[in-house]
């Protein structure tokens, strides 16, 4: 249903020269706001067209395929011209969808992709309102502020931007990033900056087990504790952990820096550390250089 708006200007009586009576037959910027008013319900509404026809993909094991997911989504928004008040709008309406299948990830994917398509650099997504929205900031190139918690794998495969997460993450926070910044002002989730091969990660909380997993390249600053398993097969970048460790740090370890300044729940098992440095409240306690023929 097309609504269009109606102005009505409230002047003061004034008086006028004869010519200027003619001056009422002009059109009356009330068309103009009709108009745009129409362009935008129709923007819309393509928009929510796009939404509706967006599925995953997903491969023979009905595991969801990121990459082509993104990509699908991308060709369903590609055209479309919209601006930085319609993905407010759709962001605010996707509580009503919330019942529907797969709903976290094809909405986090959805929205990163109209966000990467946009024309503005700035975007804040809300999350008070959703159980869950997964997989938002894939790919990201832009900078997303989200006012709330952020779902599993915010960040993922990231190719550059900011995001700022002002609440909580759930695991997986930056999987795979390759270049940009995440902020986190909240706790974060198992895995965070798993398979990262550069950026920065910033937790101000704390984080959960296995941080820096597989961790290739980058650097992650945890400003509060982590769990267990920290940097376990790290082979290049930096990890730094304010607060205290769980067990099982740098185990194995074939690259890279960890630097703990709280307490570690167990000795370093130097037979784990292949390669490496690992530092104890600024000292260095073991260093192991991975010999190449």
């Amino acid at each position: 249903m097309i609504v269009a708006e109606r102005i009505v200007r409230v002047t003061q009586p004034y008086l006028v020269r004869a010519s200027d009576r003619f001056r009422q037959y002009k059109p009356e910027p009330r068309f103009e706001v009709r108009r745009a008013a129409i362009a935008e319900n129709e923007t819309l509404k393509a928009i929510q067209q796009a939404w509706q026809n967006f599925e995953l993909v997903k491969d023979d094991l009905v595991v969801i395929d990121p990459k082509e997911s993104y990509e699908r989504a991308l060709e369903l928004i590609r055209n479309l011209v919209y601006t930085k008040a319609d993905i407010d709008n759709l962001n605010l309406s996707l509580a009503e969808f919330q019942g529907e299948k797969d709903f976290s990830r094809r909405a986090g994917i959805f929205l990163s992709a109209m966000i990467n398509n946009g024309s503005d650099s700035t975007y804040t997504i809300f999350t008070h309102h959703l159980e869950d929205l997964g997989a938002l900031g894939i790919y990201n190139t832009k900078t997303i502020i989200i006012e709330g918690d952020a779902g599993h794998g915010c960040g993922i495969m990231m190719n550059g931007g900011t995001i700022v997460i002002k609440g909580n993450a759930s695991e997986s926070l930056g999987n795979g990033m390759t270049k940009g910044k995440i902020i986190i002002y909240g706790n974060a989730g198992d895995y965070a900056g798993s398979f990262m091969q550069g950026g920065i990660i910033k937790i101000k909380g704390n984080s959960g087990n296995y941080t820096g997993l597989k961790m290739r390249n980058g650097r992650i600053t945890v400003y509060g504790d982590s769990g267990h398993t920290l940097g376990a097969e790290i082979r290049a970048g930096c990890i730094y952990v304010m607060g205290n460790v769980g067990e099982g740090a740098a185990m194995p370890m074939y690259g890279g820096e960890i630097h703990i300044n709280g307490e570690m729940a167990e000795h370093l098992n130097e037979e784990m550390v292949r390669s490496g440095k690992v530092f104890h409240k600024g000292k260095l306690i073991f260093e192991k250089q991975l010999l190449t023929i």
